[in-house]
């Protein structure tokens, strides 16, 4: 499930669990595409849902919570960034 909001794009994409059987837990990944790069951070919502409906729409609102509470995409790492970095 995809949604736009505040010049974001939230995915949630449930996953089902082992145990307990018939579950599902939720992948989240908050993307900003500025045009020239695309940013995009994942998060776990750490739940177990009774359905797969039940785990998109948590993740979608987990999205939206984050974006509300003032989420910033983690800094990008460009080549240019490590040059002069030594092991």
């Amino acid at each position: 499930m995809q949604k736009s909001y505040k010049r974001f794009v939230i995915k949630a994409t449930a996953l089902p669990l082992r145990e307990p059987e018939n579950t599902f837990t939720v992948h989240v990944s908050i993307r900003k595409d500025t045009g020239r790069y695309s940013d995009e951070t994942p998060f776990e919502s750490g739940k177990i849902f009774a359905t797969e409906n039940e785990a998109l729409e948590a993740g979608i609102q987990l999205g939206t919570q984050q974006i509300d509470s003032g989420f910033r995409p983690k800094n990008t790492v460009t080549s240019e960034d490590l040059v002069g970095l030594q092991d």
